[in-house]
């Protein structure tokens, strides 16, 4: 298994980071190859949250629909990093 570790110092309070990382809907804007990721599911994120979304990979697109998987207020902020998102 490749394992690759990054730091990055961000210059908010952190429930604001937190906030931003764990709605998915933002994840393009930071994961690179994501290029589009919409809920499908109304009200809050938490448990049973759908999206679908497209990566391109090789050169190829590919959609993907996927949920979410704890309730945000599960998560620790230091644990985001090791979350795994749609698509």
């Amino acid at each position: 298994m490749i394992k690759a570790e990054r730091t990055v110092v961000i210059d908010r309070p952190i429930e604001e980071v937190f906030a931003f990382v764990t709605d998915q809907t933002n994840t393009p804007r930071w994961q690179a190859g994501l290029v589009e990721l919409e809920r499908t599911t109304p009200g809050p994120i938490g448990v049973g949250t759908k999206h679908k979304g497209a990566r391109v990979f090789m050169g190829r697109r590919l959609d993907c629909a996927g949920g979410s998987v704890c309730r945000p207020a599960q998560v620790l902020p230091e644990q985001v990093s090791r979350q795994s998102h749609c698509c």
